[in-house]
């Protein structure tokens, strides 16, 4: 219920594979780093829809455990520390931390390349053809015609 308005801005193809590449970069850096750990479900796909959704829309308010009031950038901050600080001190071994961190990773790597998409789409609307064409030939190289 709460990431509804992101799966429709993103769309269900994008939002899928956000989850679905979280999922697998989360298994995988779970695996890396507890090789004889069990790993179910797919909470590092949550993970990452969730560092998605905070990061896109920070003040976004929601209720943590249903009765306390939080922006949604503090309750992504929260639970990388609270994941970081588990793996740190060994507690909650039954819980695939690592497996959190890298989902989060993704969906953290998904909105960054949502916000230059995005910077440049708005950048080359304003920019005139041969701006536009210097810009290109900056980030391709000489090799770009226009």
């Amino acid at each position: 219920l709460m990431f509804a308005g992101l799966e429709d801005m993103l769309g269900w193809r994008k939002f899928t594979m956000v989850l679905f590449a979280s999922v697998i970069v989360g298994g995988m850096v779970h695996i890396a780093f507890v090789p004889a750990g069990n790993l179910v479900g797919i909470s590092g796909g949550l993970a990452g829809i969730i560092a998605y959704f905070s990061l896109l829309y920070p003040n976004q308010r929601f209720l943590l455990f249903f009765v306390v009031p939080m922006k949604a950038i503090y309750a992504f901050y929260g639970s990388v520390a609270l994941s970081v600080l588990c793996i740190v001190f060994g507690w909650e071994q039954g819980i695939a931390h690592f497996c959190h961190l890298g989902g989060a990773l993704v969906g953290a790597l998904f909105y960054l390349n949502h916000r230059w998409s995005t910077r440049a789409m708005r950048a080359s609307a304003t920019m005139t053809r041969d701006e536009l064409a210097d810009e290109l030939r900056s980030v391709y190289g000489d090799d770009f015609q226009h």
